[in-house]
């Protein structure tokens, strides 16, 4: 079976673009089935401390003036507007207060220094009340990840310049015998 030469180019350049869109296509971290467990990429800097009980959600983050407090219920995500807060580290109290929509702010005198820090959350909404305490361990290296974060490529990505010099030479080649191809049969036409 033989091939002309329009033939050929239009293989060759259906299967460029499926070439060229192929590693588009692949998904990304935490939605390829089957790696579950693959971390997401960081994506913020600040240094950021998640507590959680049957009622609540708080969520801390270091901040360079001080912690930036995100509060929510747990059982359904909504952010909760009307909350109080009490607010122990390292035995120190720190005051909160209600900024916006389920956010909050504590003041520190001094910004929280890296290292392990004892954190207890007293929690009164919604007629419940609940106590929070984890520990906080904070280092510098966690507060440049995003200068350091990227997103992940796959094996295709990373491997898309040899595929598209590999195709450009392939193309060329095609072109060529085209081009020679059309130039005979013209000759060919003049002759007879």
């Amino acid at each position: 079976m033989s091939f002309s030469t329009p033939q050929i180019l239009c293989g060759y350049l259906l299967s460029m673009s499926f070439l060229i869109s192929s590693p588009m296509l692949q998904a990304g971290a935490g939605h390829d089935h089957g790696h579950e467990n693959e971390a997401a990429p960081v994506l913020s800097t600040a240094p950021r401390l998640a507590m959680e009980s049957n009622q609540f959600e708080l969520v801390i983050v270091r901040e360079s003036h001080g912690l930036l407090l995100y509060l929510d219920d747990f059982a359904n995500n909504t952010p909760l507007t009307t909350a109080s807060i009490d607010l122990e580290i390292n035995g120190q109290s720190v005051s909160t207060e209600n900024t916006q929509k389920g956010t909050y702010h504590a003041h520190l005198e001094t910004p929280l220094a890296d290292g392990e820090h004892s954190v207890m959350a007293t929690i009164i909404a919604n007629n419940a009340s609940d106590l929070l305490v984890d520990e906080w361990d904070i280092h510098h290296d966690n507060a440049s990840n995003m200068e350091s974060a990227s997103i992940e490529t796959t094996p295709l990505q990373k491997l898309l310049p040899l595929w598209l010099g590999i195709g450009s030479g392939m193309g060329i080649v095609l072109l060529s015998a085209f081009w020679r191809d059309t130039k005979h049969k013209e000759a060919s036409n003049e002759t007879i």
